[in-house]
């Protein structure tokens, strides 16, 4: 693929192949695994490597999508997002019907209906408007940069479009939080976001050999479309 070739012509051209779909897989498992790993609404410290363990699944989530973006084209990678929706969507009915199921008694079952109730509509709603409109904040700042660059320059669209999106999620978790919290002061939100920002800024740049790698081996790889 040429620099000055569309991204669009360039999806076009390659097919629904078994990269695309181990991809998907690797993004849908990460978008699942992330919110069991550590939820950051419960985490007390962030300078703890507990946090970097709860943030990575999402991180890779970002990777895989900029990969997909690059390889396949921006049209692909958005029904990668609408996918984890439905994804995030029917667990999140799973964790409802389970409920309705449980044992009572049991201290960790009982935990874990508080965490993943209706009631809690904080844990599982405000996440679910933050990742749809995170991921297409990725994807369009990803695309914005490759056209601003005349496709050069992978580091920087993967990095930049991780880290705005990023940013968007932290504003979003700061306003969850000051609803959750509304007694939490100001500065100490702002704390918290901007260590929670920086983390994840790292973990994106982190992120750039990992892409590179991803990319060139898919663009070596012999297309077979399924």
């Amino acid at each position: 693929m040429t620099k000055t070739q569309p991204v669009d012509a360039f999806a076009q051209a390659r097919p629904i192949d078994l990269p695309f779909l181990l991809l998907n897989a690797v993004f849908l498992a990460a978008l699942l695994v992330g919110p069991q790993v550590a939820p950051r609404l419960f985490i007390a410290d962030l300078r703890t490597p507990v946090v970097v363990v709860g943030i990575a699944p999402y991180a890779v989530t970002f990777l895989v999508g900029n990969v997909v973006a690059e390889v396949y084209g921006r049209r692909r990678a958005n029904r990668v997002v609408l996918a984890g929706l439905f994804a995030r969507v029917c667990a999140h009915a799973a964790d409802l019907l389970g409920d309705k199921f449980r044992t009572a008694g049991n201290p960790v079952v009982d935990a874990h209906s508080t965490v993943f109730s209706m009631d809690t509509w904080l844990v599982w709603l405000g996440p679910l408007a933050a990742y749809v409109a995170v991921q297409y904040v990725n994807v369009g700042v990803f695309h914005l940069v490759r056209r601003a660059t005349d496709g050069r320059h992978l580091w920087l669209r993967n990095g930049l479009a991780t880290i705005v999106a990023h940013l968007v999620d932290s504003a979003l978790f700061a306003s969850a939080l000051r609803q959750g919290s509304p007694d939490l002061r100001a500065q100490d939100l702002f704390a918290e976001v901007a260590e929670l920002w920086y983390v994840e800024a790292l973990l994106a740049c982190a992120s750039t050999p990992f892409c590179y790698a991803a990319v060139l081996l898919l663009q070596r790889w012999r297309a077979r479309p399924l």
